[in-house]
């Protein structure tokens, strides 16, 4: 299979090794170009991403076991069918 691009065809295992190649370009290229807005701006470069603090997880034992969710016989219906 060809994929074609103004009337110039190549072969799609070559357009995908295009594909590969410039997002591997990419990433850094567009981290380089932020960085020299910052710069001009003369502020920080802003966070990639916005962080919660994890929230503390606590665990108490209930004084007796809980009811069981599933009965034994819910537990055998796949086996029934």
């Amino acid at each position: 299979m060809e994929v074609g691009w103004g009337g110039i065809l190549i072969p799609l295992a070559q357009a995908q090794e295009y594909a590969a190649q410039l997002t591997d370009l990419v990433c850094p290229l567009n981290s380089f170009a932020a960085d020299l807005k910052a710069q001009k701006r003369g502020s920080h470069p802003q966070p990639q991403s916005v962080r919660k603090p994890a929230a503390g997880y606590t665990w108490d034992r209930p004084a007796e076991p809980p009811l069981p969710l599933f009965t034994d016989e819910d537990l055998e219906w796949p086996a029934n069918i």
